[in-house]
């Protein structure tokens, strides 16, 4: 027996070399090995053949089931949807008449009622005309023609400087 400490240990790099040999080594073995899956059949290939034809046969013949319950409408049929159709355009044509027709009576209603003044009661008060009301608030202008007309005083261009009534140095 030897003493040496470097003896007993192993380097990692070996232990991966050995690792791969042994997997290496167990897909060999399981590649030869027959598959567990496959159970023997003991019918002859032409006998399984036929039964995957038939699979698929029926297979398509049930696709093909489905696409056979739809069918194509004939005259009778397209002439009864059509009648339907044209009976709810109809309805639709009378509800849209109808509609029209309330909101003009509507809109004329309303004309009517902003048409009508609207009056007040009268209380115990007399009405005064609009002339009497009208008079104290116009005012007319004074004719130039039978007395001389006032000329508005103008304003000077500066602000310091006072404006005159008249020419004339007499004052």
């Amino acid at each position: 027996m030897s003493t040496d400490p470097s003896s007993r240990f192993i380097s990692e790099s070996a232990i991966e070399e050995a690792r791969k040999e042994q997997d290496a080594w167990k897909r060999a073995y399981e590649s030869n090995k027959p598959p567990d899956n496959e159970t023997y059949d003991p019918r002859t290939l032409y006998e399984r053949l036929q039964e995957q034809r038939l699979k698929k046969s029926e297979a398509l013949a049930e696709s093909r089931k489905a696409a056979n319950q739809i069918h194509k409408l004939d005259y009778e049929e397209t002439r009864f949807l059509e009648s339907v159709q044209e009976a709810e355009r109809l309805k639709q044509l009378e509800r849209k008449r109808n509609e029209q027709a309330e909101l003009t009576k509507f809109k004329e209603q309303m004309a009517q009622q902003q048409a009508k003044p609207v009056r007040k009661p009268q209380t115990g008060l007399k009405r005064e005309r609009l002339a009497d009301k009208v008079s104290g608030i116009v005012r007319h202008k004074p004719k130039c023609e039978d007395s001389p007309c006032k000329r508005p005083k103008q304003e000077s261009v500066l602000g310091s400087l006072a404006a005159y009534e008249s020419d004339s140095d007499s004052d």
